[in-house]
């Protein structure tokens, strides 16, 4: 649903909160990285992207409504049995994008959200913004810590190449972070002159 289906839901929300305890929740999700998927790949690409998030955001809740906000983010407003199973709902989600990809000639991109929630509370929410503006702060904790854990990988990957520059006693100026454990051992033993694929096959796969 698009932003102006949004705009009305929320006016409608209002009116339940001021007519008594309405039950409710919000998620909102971030499509991470569109920005740089456009400019290294095209909008086709980009385009890809909102449609997956799209259809795994639709197709994990049922009962509930998910709009299309902005460029990159999505709303859903939990309702119903959605509601009630949300927790397992959102492991599910993660799971799904986690799995998600999409194929560029021979790279993959993947399809990634930051997500946040939050469930009306009539001890504390006055109106839908309230609810919304936990989950915004909850989604971008989430993107923060996305970051940190994927620059500790980048940090880790650094320091495996470096340990194995070492064990080889010469500096490999091909190796890449990007590089397995075990292509990075085959590249190993060919800069120390071994040149043949079946004993290097035995070495690194034995």
């Amino acid at each position: 649903k698009n932003s102006t289906a949004y705009t009305e839901a929320i006016e409608e929300l209002n009116k339940e909160i001021n007519l008594g305890n309405p039950s409710f929740g919000v998620i909102v999700a971030d499509i991470n990285n569109l920005k740089k998927t456009n400019d290294t790949y095209g909008h086709d690409i980009g385009n890809e992207l909102i449609v997956h998030s799209a259809r795994i955001l639709t197709d994990m809740f049922k009962t509930s409504s998910v709009y299309r906000i902005g460029g990159d983010e999505f709303v859903v407003v939990l309702k119903g049995k959605d509601l009630e199973r949300y927790h397992a709902l959102i492991e599910k989600m993660d799971i799904a994008f986690s799995a998600d990809y999409i194929t560029v000639n021979d790279e993959t991109v993947p399809v990634s959200i930051a997500r946040g929630v939050s469930v009306f509370d009539s001890s504390i929410d006055q109106v839908y913004s309230d609810v919304f503006a936990k989950a915004d702060h909850a989604m971008y904790m989430n993107k923060e810590d996305m970051k940190a854990a994927q620059e500790d990988h980048k940090k880790a990957d650094r320091k495996l190449v470096n340990e194995i520059q070492m064990i080889f006693q010469d500096p490999i100026a091909s190796l890449d972070p990007r590089m397995t454990v075990k292509e990075i051992i085959s590249e190993g033993l060919v800069i120390q002159g071994e040149r043949d694929p079946k004993v290097i096959e035995e070495k690194v796969f034995p």
